[in-house]
């Protein structure tokens, strides 16, 4: 064995973690109450948006933007997820940055 980690290692800590699991006295994750989760609309970051067609509104939210193919590369400022897909088209396509 290696000294990175498995696939099937990372799941297993990841369930571990999920479940509030306890395993030879070792404790992996403990909450005792409710965590605050961040509706996934709310979230924000930046992203790189692929389109077919100018978009004025990318536009105003982009650091940068570039020809790549036939089709508009926009690289984002932060922007929530709520305010991203105001602006996107169904062909577009997005990826996060960071």
């Amino acid at each position: 064995a290696g000294k990175e980690a498995t696939a099937s290692a990372v799941v297993a800590d990841i369930f571990k973690v999920a479940v509030n699991c306890v395993y030879k006295d070792r404790h992996y994750f403990n909450i005792e109450k409710d965590a605050n989760v961040l509706p996934f609309d709310e979230y924000t970051g930046n992203y790189y948006v692929r389109t077919k067609s100018e978009n004025d509104g990318l536009s105003k939210i982009s650091f940068a933007k570039h020809n790549i193919e036939n089709e508009i590369v926009y690289l984002t400022k932060e922007i929530s997820v709520k305010e991203l897909n105001s602006l996107l088209k169904e062909e577009d396509v997005v990826l996060r940055v960071n």
